[in-house]
């Protein structure tokens, strides 16, 4: 389910310090989201054309090419490829000894060699060992697409505490640093002076770790500690990205260090993979860290209640996004963390249905059904009963309060169209509908059979 529309600030007057806040914090949320959502894509992108990325043929076929002016003898290549290939990936269950293995592989080498044209074994065989003993492809671009996805994290979050601060600049005043005539005379007013001082705080800040970010909110802005940001999950991914960058994504003294308190895994040198899983995962966990971050901050920082509900109806907002993208696991996590009790009443519920229907779309929705079943819809609007006959598959009574809502506005037609909470019930008025069209048909053929003279088989038709 997703919340009413924002409503536009007015522009004929000056905007408010929460309403400035507000309108940022739910900027920089939407702007992290979209560029996440770009980086998963480009995940999935690499998945559905692994063996393309990661094909050694091909780039032992690139390899010879650009060292060769003749024609590349394909078969060749090809022989090449597979003997050196098996030869490197042995494991000695051919029931061959070591030296009838050895002299198959000589031979078979020999021959491939005599048929290649003359001067070209060295390059084709140099170039095919290149290809093969090469890391995959995907590899790089995975530990690239983490290091942006941890570069994005440093961003949001810095911006957020820029944005802390100017809702509370005294935060930054009370540092207690004094400045010389020279430090002051550089700067053309007391708030470029005021620029330049939260510039350097907040750079500060920055050049420590995820958790003395978090520490800087919870000592200057008086939030809670974010637990998310506090486990391993998030602490490792960051770490990780370090290692990639300065380690060639290695393990590295610092890395044990940072992560000592979760007693990791591995030792110095160890290679730190980064597959498809580990960056959606590392995705989802840096995703509830700006989450809370935001929730926490529009708590305690924006006064006005109407401001900070349009925080939170942004945050509601964003679950249904996530529906949309697929972000099943993201959603239930969030679901076992945020306070939803503390969200208005409306939000609240909504954002809790979006969890539940999170938990039916990846199979866990046993966990929640008994909560399903209790939630008491007869005060509520139609727009949760709805929800309700749909997380529960009761289609008949779902497709009926949805066409009242159509009939009455309430619910538009491409709101139906789109609701992920809906696809059951689209699914099974597409397959009454079917089921109808067949029966019309079969009334048809029927009804022009009794025409002919045979009007037994006209009788029957109402009990189709």
């Amino acid at each position: 389910m997703d919340d009413a529309p924002e409503e536009e600030v007015s522009e004929e007057r000056e905007l408010t310090p929460d309403e400035i806040f507000q309108f940022r914090v739910t900027s920089l949320l939407s702007t992290f989201s979209l560029r996440q959502t770009e980086i998963l894509r480009l995940v999935s992108f690499m998945d559905e054309r692994a063996a393309e990325i990661d094909n050694a043929a091909a780039r032992a076929r690139e390899l010879v090419e650009d060292q060769l002016d003749d024609d590349l003898d394909e078969a060749g290549l090809e022989r090449l490829i597979t003997l050196l290939g098996d030869e490197i990936n042995s494991d000695e269950t051919d029931g061959l000894t070591g030296e009838e293995r050895h002299e198959a592989f000589v031979q078979a080498l020999t021959e491939v060699g005599d048929a290649l044209p003359e001067g070209h074994y060295s390059t084709y065989v140099d170039n095919v060992l290149r290809a093969l003993q090469a890391p995959p492809s995907g590899n790089f671009l995975r530990s690239s697409l983490l290091v942006t996805l941890v570069g994005e994290l440093e961003m949001v979050v810095n911006q957020l505490a820029r944005t802390a601060v100017e809702r509370v600049p005294q935060t930054i005043e009370e540092s207690g640093r004094t400045f010389t005539w020279a430090e002051i005379s550089a700067h053309e007013s007391i708030a470029d002076l005021r620029d330049s001082l939260v510039d350097r705080a907040i750079e500060d800040v920055f050049r420590g770790s995820l958790t003395d970010w978090m520490d800087f909110f919870v000592k200057k802005f008086k939030i809670d500690p974010i637990a998310i940001a506090g486990t391993f999950e998030a602490q490792e991914a960051v770490q990780r990205r370090h290692c990639v960058v300065h380690n060639a994504g290695t393990i590295s003294q610092m890395y044990l260090n940072k992560l000592e308190s979760f007693k990791p895994k591995g030792e110095i040198g160890d290679s730190l993979d980064v597959d498809s899983s580990y960056i959606r995962d590392a995705a989802d966990t840096m995703f509830l860290v700006v989450f809370s971050l935001v929730w926490s901050l529009s708590m305690k920082l924006c006064r006005n209640e109407e401001d900070r509900d349009d925080v939170f109806g942004a945050l509601c907002n964003r679950t249904y996004f996530m529906l949309q993208e697929r972000r099943y696991d993201l959603l239930t996590r969030l679901g076992q963390a945020a306070p939803l009790e503390k969200l208005p009443d409306r939000l609240g519920l909504v954002m809790k249905v979006n969890v539940w229907l999170a938990h039916k779309q990846r199979g866990t929705f046993d966990s929640v059904r008994d909560e399903v079943v209790a939630f008491d819809t007869s005060a509520r609007s139609r727009d949760f009963q709805l929800a309700k006959y749909a997380l529960l598959d009761e289609f008949e009574d779902a497709s009926r309060v949805a066409e009242s809502m159509l009939r009455d506005e309430e619910l538009s037609r491409a709101h139906y169209l789109t609701w992920p909470l809906l696809a059951g019930v689209r699914e099974h008025k597409r397959k009454t509908q079917e089921a109808s069209s067949v029966a019309d048909d079969s009334d048809d053929a029927l009804v022009s059979v009794s025409d002919a003279g045979q009007e037994g088989l006209a009788m029957s038709t109402p009990d189709l």
